[in-house]
């Protein structure tokens, strides 16, 4: 149907323009009259970080390529990342349990990841101008303990071949005094040519190649051969003061982990594996600061948890292949063993209770509890 007074469409500004004249102009609408949005990277008197580009990515064409080789930048960097984790990975953390939102997890991956190359666009500056001091040394150990909590053994990998084999032998830090040892002929203090947080970063090298190389140990051991001698003088040096007996030592306690594992000592290992075993050395490494120490015991932590994990899947795939039921509160006919359950504990090296276990077992088809009447207690256990 023509519209109205012979005249083609112009409302709205949808039709095509009328012959012989000025093309119609269109209706502003409501998006129209918003002021376009200008891109942030070009806001003048403002950086922002999260657009700066990596140094290995841009090779110093694009904007800002070389912005991560400037140290004052490298700090501000640094600082932004704070805000990053500051914001989302204490919630994340302590929700982390808890959470069996399939979404949540992914998001809490995802915040994790982003972190991981944030730290690692700065490592690159970093290694870029060859930059040796308190303020690399910090953020090469922080990139280390996240990439250990986070479960990142890539990125584990790729941080610890900057700070092994030789920068902390040749940091430019001055590492803070040690403790006056108390007068006994045994006691002697560690060495103070390193930084004293090389203790727990060196420990967290052999576990962290104890734990990916399992059940194989020959990487741990060359890590040990070939750390810097004033490294293995770190590991040899007793704890200050001694909680523990006086011949007690960071590579005393890491090669009896290293020998429960292969002789799987179960026993020895629920013991070398608490908190209480090698806690003191965190505390003995002196951390720039507090938070770095309180990062560095819980990757500890994780790295010991993966190898008793490993452990556990070793043992409990000999438990599945001998036993086809097991009866939790049955008692072990060997004087003081305690109940079937209690056994069980022991030789998985379970902090939860074995019932606890055996429900994680049970939803991954590995057990399965029967059920009915004067049957509490009682799983059957399917074959590997």
């Amino acid at each position: 149907m023509p519209p109205r007074n012979g005249r083609r469409g112009t409302g709205g500004g949808t039709g095509p323009a009328p012959r012989g004249g000025k093309p119609a102009v269109p209706h502003p609408g409501p998006q129209a009259q918003q002021p376009q949005r200008q891109h942030r990277v070009y806001q003048p008197g403002q950086r922002h970080m999260e657009l700066i580009a990596s140094v290995s990515r841009s090779s110093g064409l694009e904007k800002d390529g070389d912005a991560l080789r400037d140290p004052k930048i490298q700090e501000e960097y640094r600082a932004f990342i704070q805000g990053k984790r500051g914001s989302g990975h204490e919630d994340a953390d302590a929700d982390a349990d808890a959470d069996a939102d399939a979404d949540a997890f992914r998001n809490r991956r995802e915040m994790e990841e982003n972190l991981l190359i944030l730290f690692r666009k700065l490592r690159e500056g970093l290694l870029s101008t060859h930059r040796r001091d308190a303020f690399a040394l910090e953020v090469y150990e922080t990139s280390l303990h996240l990439s250990v909590l986070f479960n990142s053994p890539v990125q584990t990998t790729s941080t610890l071949s900057h700070l092994f084999p030789d920068l902390y032998v040749t940091v430019n830090i001055r590492p803070p005094p040690a403790p006056s040892p108390p007068p006994s002929p045994s006691a002697s203090s560690s060495p103070s040519s390193v930084p004293r947080s090389a203790l727990s970063s060196t420990l967290i090298l052999l576990l962290h190649h104890l734990a990916q190389s399992y059940p194989s140990q020959i990487a741990f051991h060359t890590q040990l051969r070939q750390l810097h001698p004033a490294l293995q003088d770190v590991l040899r040096a007793p704890l200050l003061p001694p909680p523990l007996p006086p011949s007690t030592s960071p590579s005393r306690w890491v090669l009896e982990l290293a020998r429960c594992l292969r002789a799987r000592n179960y026993a020895r290992l629920d013991a070398l594996t608490r908190r209480e075993a090698y806690a003191p050395f965190v505390a003995q490494s002196d951390h720039l600061h507090t938070d770095s120490a309180s990062l560095a015991l819980e990757a500890l932590d994780a790295l010991v948890e993966t190898l008793l994990d490993k452990a556990r899947g070793t043992t409990w795939a000999v438990l599945r292949s001998a036993y086809r039921e097991v009866s939790l509160r049955t008692a072990v006919p060997v004087p003081g063993a305690g109940t079937t359950g209690e056994w069980l504990a022991r030789s998985l090296v379970l902090r939860g209770g074995a019932e606890r276990w055996l429900d994680g077992r049970r939803a991954r088809g590995e057990a399965r509890r029967k059920e009915g009447e004067g049957m509490e207690g009682r799983w059957v256990l399917v074959k590997a």
